[in-house]
């Protein structure tokens, strides 16, 4: 439904998208409501079909949640954060439980898209007011998206330690996810101080970096901890 014609995503210089592509969305769209009703849940399904309708709202024409600076903002983190917990813990498990539900759990998947999502529109804000859109990075603003997404950032590394250190007494986990969400945070820091000085360092190349480096450093903390898990108890 977005038709970019500058880069987007992880894609520096994307093509012309064919009309056919919606199409064969909304079959895999399709799809994934059928394989998750007889796989999983009607409740999964019914979050999973939230998540696309939010989705398409979001890009949609006539809709374009994603020209509203803050209900655009709102979406994309709501229900790509929470509502993607709360259907992946309901698919793994049986139900909703104080066990495997926690409500520290859904905070810090909120405060992971909060902090990320201002950084991927940092570089977007010439082609996103030719566009008419209005995102939360051009409201805020170069430096102002540092520091909203610098408090993000910090808020979710606080959290992650308060749930690994304090409420599961686990500190292996606690430590390794700061450790190895280390690297980010100084990447960030480097990078913010020299927009500060330079606001056109506030580049495509540069937040496909902090967006790599920080998705593999999370991912890489969780899958430890995982493994840790199932191997160790």
């Amino acid at each position: 439904m977005d038709q970019d014609k500058g880069s987007i995503g992880g894609i520096k210089n994307p093509s012309e998208v064919p009309g056919e592509m919606f199409w064969v969305s909304l079959c895999m769209d399709i799809l994934a409501l059928v394989l998750s009703t007889v796989l999983f849940s009607y409740t999964v399904s019914i979050l999973l079909l939230s998540y696309i309708l939010a989705s398409r709202a979001y890009s949609y024409r006539k809709i374009r949640l994603k020209k509203y600076p803050w209900p655009g903002f709102l979406t994309v983190t709501l229900f790509q954060g929470p509502v993607i917990y709360v259907m992946t813990i309901l698919a793994l498990s049986s139900g909703l439980s104080s066990q495997n539900m926690s409500f520290t759990g859904i905070v810090i998947s909120y405060l992971v898209i909060a902090a990320g999502y201002p950084l991927s529109q940092i570089y977007q804000h010439d082609q996103d007011r030719a566009d008419g859109v209005t995102t939360v990075s051009m409201l805020l603003g170069v430096k102002g998206t540092f520091i909203f997404s610098g408090m993000m950032f910090a808020a979710l590394g606080g959290l992650m330690a308060l749930y690994f250190l304090v409420i599961h007494s686990d500190i292996f986990s606690g430590v390794l996810a700061l450790l190895l969400l280390f690297p980010t945070g100084v990447f960030f820091v480097l990078w913010m101080l020299r927009c500060f000085r330079n606001p056109s360092s506030a580049e495509y190349d540069n937040t496909m970096k902090m967006n790599q480096l920080g998705a593999i450093s999370i991912n890489a903390a969780f899958f430890i901890i995982i493994l840790k898990n199932v191997f160790f108890g």
